[in-house]
């Protein structure tokens, strides 16, 4: 009953594509498609069920309760295949954007490539005119072209954003000789001095460690890395 899409979205994404062009979309307007006019023909045969039109009286009940129902069922068909139509939109987009991806990245990195050597030069200009301004015993003069720290400082934003997050710093190292343990009540550190609330972790040595595991009840537990 759905028409059945040839194209593969390899050969999909070789061209510029839409979402509107992509096949499991086609796919899934199709099949709406074909059920809303399933739907429309189930409405006219329900209502020819009464003499004077859907408003009018009744002249079978039971046939025309029938044929509401059947007109009810295309309406939980319908909704389904909205859904699987708005699923299908929704992972277009996200192939699309990723198939768009590299050369979006690669247009912004030839921009930031065009922009390097206009800030290189704005620096080596406004470096002269401190050096004149020094020579003359006068204040530096304004920058003749103020938009450029906006430029800059997008210029930098737009960097950062092409790198990507950075990765969280993992945990400290545990220096040599020392384990890492957490404790299961206060502790207080007089070496510091400094107090460690209960749930607290500190590194000690691998001794001390050890006596503190041994108390009854055990004040601190080992944190395995």
């Amino acid at each position: 009953m759905v028409t059945k899409i040839n194209r593969t979205h390899a050969e999909f994404l070789e061209r510029p594509a839409t979402v509107d062009a992509d096949p499991d979309v086609q796919a899934a307007a199709a099949e709406l498609a074909e059920l809303m006019t399933a739907r429309n023909d189930a409405v006219v045969t329900r209502d020819l069920l009464a003499p004077d039109g859907a408003r009018g009286p009744i002249r079978s009940q039971l046939r025309y309760l029938e044929a509401d129902e059947a007109v009810q069922r295309f309406d939980d068909k319908i909704a389904e295949a909205e859904r699987r139509l708005s699923a299908a939109r929704d992972a277009a987009r996200a192939r699309i954007a990723e198939a768009w991806r590299p050369r979006r990245e690669a247009a912004r990195r030839r921009l930031l490539d065009v922009l390097a050597p206009i800030a290189e030069a704005e620096r080596a200009m406004l470096e002269v005119d401190a050096q004149a301004a020094n020579a003359l015993g006068v204040a530096p003069p304004a920058n003749p072209i103020p938009g450029l720290l906006a430029v800059h400082e997008q210029a930098g934003r737009l960097e950062r954003e092409l790198e990507g997050p950075r990765p969280a710093p993992g945990p400290p190292q545990v220096p040599d000789g020392k384990v890492r343990v957490r404790g299961l009540v206060g502790i207080w550190d007089h070496s510091v001095p400094h107090f460690y609330p209960r749930g607290s972790t500190l590194d000690v040595f691998s001794s001390e460690a050890s006596r503190l595991v041994a108390l009854d009840p055990p004040a601190v537990e080992l944190v395995v890395a």
